[in-house]
C-alpha cells in the first residue's frame, strides 16, 4: 500500500507526462460548465409566479378571459405581487399577494362620529363604537382577488353545478343583470354568505377574514379613514378617491364594472363604494375588545346570528366607506349592494 507521500509523487509524475493541450482542454471544460450553471440560475430566477392549485374539480386548458384594464400602470413592485389564479374551468383571475404584516386595526369612534356630522348628516356615536379599540394584529401572507367577483366568473361555478344561482337576476335599476352579457364584468350580487363561501371553495380558497380584508384595504396606509387617505370620497369615475355611493350627484346609482375606481396602494380595485363585500367572520360588537395584544390571524367570533360585511356599497352613505367600518347582515340573505372577493393561501 502506497503512502500519501508516494501517491502525491505518482500524481505529479503523471501530470508532467500530460501534453499541454490536454491541460488546456480541461480548463475550457470547467469554464463552460460554470457558464451553463449561471445561465440556468438566471433563467430560474426570471420564471413567472407559480399558479395556484385549482379547485376541487381539477383544471382544464387555460382559456384566458379579458380582465379589466387598470386605471394606471403597475409599478415594478406591485407587478411582482400580481399572480393569476385559474378557476376549475380555466378562467384566469388576477390576485394580489399581501405580505405578512403587523398593523393597527380598527378606528377611533369619536373621530369617525365627528367626520360623519361634518358631512351634513345627523350621526350617532354608536354607529362607530364596534370598531374600537384600535388594536395591533399580525397577519400571515395571503393572496386576495384584485377585483370583486363578477357575474361571469360566478356563473362558471353555477354552470359547473357546484354553486347555486343568485336569488335575483336583476339589480337596483336593471331588470336583467346577472343574465345579460353586457353586465358580465359587473360584480355579482344577490348571493348570500354561504353562496359566496361555496364559490371561493370551488376555486380552492375562502372568504377573507375581517383582519385580512382590512389590512388589504388599507393598502399600506396606517390610521387613514379611506383606502386612498383622508380625502372625502367622490362618486366621480376614475377619481383617486372615487367610489359609487349614496350622496350628492350619486342618486339613482347602481353597480359599476369592476375596476371602475382607482386602486389603493396595493393595487386592489373597488375596495369601497361599488358593492359591500362579505367576509368570513361572525359579527360581534365587542369582539375587538376581547382580543389579546398582537393577535395572530384573528378569525372573528366563534358564533353569532349575523356575518360581517365590509367596504360600503353604491347605496351606502359616505361614512360607511371608512376602511375600518363594520357592518352586519343576515348570512342567509343576499342584497343588490353586496358582493365579495376571495383569498388563497399558499
Amino acid at each position: 500500500m502506497l503512502s500519501p507521500l508516494q501517491c502525491d509523487k505518482g500524481m505529479n509524475a503523471i501530470r508532467r507526462k500530460l501534453p499541454p493541450w490536454v491541460t488546456g482542454l480541461g480548463v475550457i471544460a470547467v469554464l463552460a460548465l460554470i457558464v451553463l450553471l449561471v445561465i440556468k440560475a438566471t433563467s430560474t430566477a426570471n420564471d413567472s409566479p407559480p399558479q395556484t392549485t385549482p379547485g376541487p374539480h381539477g383544471s382544464q386548458p387555460t382559456l384566458e378571459t379579458p380582465t379589466p384594464t387598470p386605471t394606471r400602470p403597475l409599478d415594478a413592485t406591485i407587478a411582482a405581487l400580481v399572480s393569476p389564479s385559474p378557476t376549475p374551468v380555466g378562467t384566469i383571475i388576477p390576485m394580489v399577494r399581501i405580505e405578512q404584516a403587523t398593523f393597527a386595526m380598527g378606528d377611533d369612534p369619536k373621530n369617525a362620529w365627528q367626520a360623519c356630522n361634518q358631512s351634513g348628516m345627523k350621526c350617532e356615536f354608536n354607529w362607530f363604537s364596534d370598531a374600537q379599540p384600535i388594536h395591533t394584529v399580525k397577519i400571515s401572507s395571503f393572496y386576495i382577488d384584485q377585483f370583486e367577483v363578477t357575474n361571469a366568473q360566478y356563473d362558471e361555478c353555477v354552470q359547473s353545478g357546484f354553486c347555486s344561482s343568485p336569488a335575483s337576476v336583476s339589480s337596483a335599476t336593471r331588470t336583467e343583470y346577472y343574465t345579460d352579457p353586457q353586465f358580465a364584468n359587473y360584480p355579482v350580487i344577490y348571493v348570500n354568505w354561504q353562496q359566496a363561501q361555496e364559490y371561493c371553495d370551488w376555486r380552492g380558497g375562502r372568504l377573507p377574514t375581517e383582519a385580512e380584508w382590512e389590512v388589504a384595504a388599507r393598502g399600506g396606509l396606517e390610521g387613514k379613514a379611506y383606502p386612498w387617505g383622508n380625502d372625502l370620497p367622490t362618486c366621480k369615475d376614475r377619481a383617486g378617491n372615487g367610489a359609487r355611493f349614496a350622496g350628492t350627484g350619486c342618486e339613482n346609482a347602481d353597480t359599476a364594472p369592476v375596476g371602475s375606481y382607482m386602486p389603493n396602494g396595493l393595487h386592489l380595485f373597488d375596495i369601497t363604494g361599488n358593492v359591500m363585500e362579505w367576509v368570513g367572520d361572525w359579527y360581534n360588537e365587542f369582539y375587538y375588545a376581547s382580543l389579546m395584544a398582537e393577535a395572530l390571524n384573528p378569525s372573528g367570533a366563534l358564533s353569532g346570528s349575523q356575518r360581517v360585511v365590509r367596504g360600503g356599497g353604491w347605496d351606502s352613505p359616505a361614512y360607511m366607506l371608512r376602511v375600518a367600518m363594520r357592518y352586519r347582515f343576515d348570512p342567509e340573505a343576499g342584497a343588490p349592494d353586496i358582493g365579495f372577493r376571495c383569498v388563497l393561501q399558499r
